[in-house]
């Protein structure tokens, strides 16, 4: 048999890394990145704005549902205090959604173009489940969230933000 090994040739050391120590260093890598996207994450989860939208959602929601199941237009009246509904017939009123302390608020109604303050307007929605789009952009201290609303669901189709400490 024909022997191939060299006696007196020093083997060699391999460059580059092993398959463990490259999997090691992604491991770390992604425990990493996933500890930072949970902080973030849980940051605007809590934030007042967040929370405030995502209230303001279920109210909106439940107000096109309301419509619906009972055959007729709902609006809800929109003010600097927060947001009201009430049956267009009728001066019953359900509760309100006020705005917590230190938010402020501007809407943009459609058709118009430019970001208004809240003054007295009133957001329709009629028994078919339709409603005009809305959006509202809400600030707390050096924060705001920017939400655009679906006219066929209520629900939020379309959110920004930049939250600060």
């Amino acid at each position: 048999m024909l022997n191939l090994r060299h006696r007196g040739i020093p083997k060699i050391p391999a460059k580059g890394f092993t398959l463990i120590e490259i999997m090691l260093a992604m491991f770390i890598v992604i425990v990493l990145f996933g500890a930072i996207a949970l902080v973030g994450w849980n940051i605007t989860q809590t934030h007042p704005l967040k929370e405030f939208s995502q209230s303001l959602e279920t109210f909106i929601r439940d107000t096109r549902r309301e419509s619906v199941e009972r055959n007729e237009p709902l609006s809800i009246f929109i003010s600097e205090k927060g947001f009201s509904r009430k049956l267009l017939e009728s001066a019953r009123d359900s509760p309100d959604l006020r705005l917590p302390q230190g938010v402020s608020f501007e809407i943009l109604l459609w058709p118009n173009e430019r970001w208004q303050k809240p003054s007295d307007q009133q957001w329709v929605f009629q028994p078919n489940g339709l409603s005009l789009p809305v959006s509202i952009k809400l600030y707390y201290e050096s924060s705001w969230l920017s939400a655009q609303f679906d006219p066929m669901t209520g629900s939020i189709q379309d959110e920004t933000y930049a939250f600060e400490d």
